[in-house]
């Protein structure tokens, strides 16, 4: 009877070992997205989980709209259905004279994104999370939210909330997550108050307070 025991205690690790599919805790993520700022955003971020469905995220984010001159050089008249989506605020006499007068087409943005994150597995396979729906919920903090032109800009907001989802495929050590964000930033907050020959650069700016972005991530866990 002893015996039969101390076998039964042995056999209990292998016995569960053989039921555990493998947790990874740490994950790299390389995004890419375009967004209504007209701008192409980049990030890279690190994700670390609590447990299979909660855990952080902190992102280096940067933007730039200096992919206009391919999309919104022609007219406005003479656009295709894409370049009229993503050109977006480049349209018409606002940003024309800001662009002619000031030499500066394009904004960019450098922003830290610190941020909660929910897992929600939707479909399993063998015990593998074959396709798992993501939730963040976190901040972006501008890094430069006063740029320089010839002035300084003065009081540029450095704080804003974002809001991210996604949907993720296993694919083993690797996924593959297509989602979209949305934001209070605004591209142009740190510069909008900047004033060069007695003129405000505000008028010439279209008022564009929100960030929505459709993007592609490439994940790599261990």
């Amino acid at each position: 009877m002893k015996k039969f025991i101390v076998m039964a205690l042995m056999m209990i690790p292998f016995g569960s070992f053989a039921q555990v599919t493998e947790f990874y805790r740490n994950e790299v993520q390389l995004t890419s997205g375009l967004n209504t700022q007209s701008a192409v955003e980049m990030e890279i971020a690190y994700s670390f989980l609590l447990n299979p469905y909660a855990g952080v995220t902190l992102g280096i984010n940067a933007m730039d709209q200096s992919s206009r001159r391919m999309f919104c050089s022609s007219s406005s008249d003479d656009r295709n259905l894409l370049q009229t989506i993503f050109c977006g605020s480049c349209d018409g006499y606002d940003l024309w004279l800001y662009r002619e007068e000031y030499k500066r087409e394009y904004a960019r943005a450098l922003l830290v994104r610190p941020a909660v994150r929910l897992r929600l597995p939707l479909f399993k396979e063998s015990g593998e999370d074959m396709f798992v729906f993501n939730m963040e919920s976190g901040l972006f903090l501008s890094l430069i939210p006063n740029e320089r032109l010839t002035i300084k800009n003065k009081g540029g907001r450095w704080l804003y909330y974002h809001l991210k989802g996604y949907l993720s495929i296993d694919l083993d050590q690797f996924l593959f997550s297509a989602g979209y964000s949305f934001s209070d930033f605004d591209i142009f907050d740190s510069r909008r108050t900047i004033f060069l020959d007695k003129t405000i650069t505000q008028g010439t700016i279209r008022n564009r307070k929100k960030t929505s972005t459709v993007f592609l991530t490439l994940t790599c866990r261990f």
